[in-house]
C-alpha cells in the first residue's frame, strides 16, 4: 500500500482505496467497443477479408483503456483527476 498525495490540494490518501479509482472496467468496455468498431471497419474496407480483425482489435482496445484507467486517480478532497 502506498500513500498518494494530490498535486492540487496536497491531501494524502491510501492507494488501495477503491473509491478513487476511475472505473477501469467501464473504461475497458468503452475501449473495447471502440476497438470493435475499428476492427469492423477493417473488415468493411477489405470486403470481408479483414473481418477476423474485429475481436483482436477489440481486445487490444479493452486492455489499453483498462490499464490506462488504472493509472488514474481522483482526489477525494478536490475531485481532481491525476495520473499516478
Amino acid at each position: 500500500m502506498a500513500i498518494i498525495t494530490c498535486p492540487e490540494c496536497k491531501q494524502s490518501f491510501d492507494s488501495s482505496d477503491t473509491t478513487n479509482l476511475l472505473m477501469p472496467w467501464a473504461a475497458g468496455m468503452a475501449g473495447g467497443a471502440a476497438g470493435a468498431l475499428l476492427g469492423a471497419k477493417f473488415g468493411l474496407a477489405t470486403a470481408g477479408w479483414g473481418m477476423p480483425a474485429t475481436l483482436p482489435v477489440a481486445a487490444a482496445g479493452t486492455l489499453l483503456a483498462a490499464f490506462t484507467a488504472k493509472a488514474l486517480r481522483r482526489c477525494p478532497n478536490c475531485k481532481r483527476v491525476f495520473r499516478v
